[in-house]
């Protein structure tokens, strides 16, 4: 595992035990997750929420879409079929959706492609909504202050704080289907966030072969070790080049109050923003 190295040719080197060689594996492990310095940061200060806001800003062409602070993901970690003495319910760490046995993370990246929150949520044949709703980030990000928000997609209740794109008739609107595009530039960050992670960690090609209370911690590990990876520049994130910065502002308008449960009035100020500034989907592909 190390450089490539296969654990048996580790260990034999090291000259030591199969039992130690794992012994200093899990301890490795625990100093990891132990870390402040690796550790994930969600932002909650003013300062952390604007540099949020502006990165990914920058990833929109003509900084489209502002306020945004994180992009929400619900992520399926792979596993073998756990045992029955593992659990009394082997049937719900399957997923029908993905066909195979995992484990239902709940994560957040900002415009870095780092995580800013992970969590083992739920087992694998929970809804994304369900396993959300017992995390910490679910309270993060009601807590958001106005105009701050997480783009998501429909596995979540739309809110003033986590917003995604419009489906069914209302993408035919013009209007909205711009929308649409402008998020759709960050919500495809969650996608190379996970797509450079499970390049760069072999050991998520496939589902874990261990016992089921040792993925949580395999997986945490991995993703600080990316983090740590990204801030170190050993991970490219490609930017788009069609983005120009910012010049604009946006349109003053106030947010109501009276919220109804599944609905964002703020989905349709940010639509009103980009009508206001002529801001179409682009007619390049």
């Amino acid at each position: 595992m190390s450089g490539g190295g296969n654990f048996l040719e580790i260990r034999l080197s090291a000259c030591i035990s199969l039992a130690k060689f794992y012994s200093c594996i899990y301890k490795c492990m625990d100093a990891i997750l132990e870390s402040e310095d690796v550790s994930y940061k969600f932002p909650s200060t003013v300062k952390e929420l604007d540099d949020d806001a502006q990165g990914f800003e920058s990833l929109t062409i003509q900084a489209a879409i502002k306020g945004c602070v994180a992009c929400m993901v619900g992520y399926l970690l792979q596993i073998k079929v756990p045992s029955s003495s593992e659990t009394g319910n082997v049937k719900a760490y399957f997923s029908g959706h993905y066909q195979t046995y995992g484990i239902n993370v709940q994560a957040a990246c900002n415009h870095k492609c780092m995580l800013a929150y992970a969590a083992i949520a739920a087992s694998g044949g929970a809804y994304d909504i369900a396993a959300f709703t017992k995390t910490q980030l679910s309270q993060m990000i009601k807590k958001l202050p106005a105009r701050r928000f997480v783009v998501g997609d429909n596995a979540y209740v739309c809110s003033e704080t986590l917003i995604y794109p419009f489906s069914g008739v209302e993408k035919d609107d013009l209007s909205k289907d711009a929308l649409n595009f402008y998020l759709s530039q960050l919500r495809i960050h969650k996608e190379q966030k996970f797509g450079l992670m499970t390049g760069k960690w072999r050991i998520l090609h496939q589902p874990l072969q261990t016992c089921l209370k040792i993925f949580g911690k395999i997986f945490m590990c991995i993703t600080r070790l990316h983090n740590f990876c990204i801030n170190e520049g050993n991970t490219y994130l490609n930017r788009f080049e069609d983005n120009q910065g910012s010049d604009r502002e946006s349109v003053p308008l106030p947010v109501n109050e009276s919220i109804i449960p599944g609905s964002s009035v703020l989905r349709y100020i940010i639509v009103n923003d980009l009508v206001h500034h002529g801001l179409e989907r682009p007619t390049f592909s």
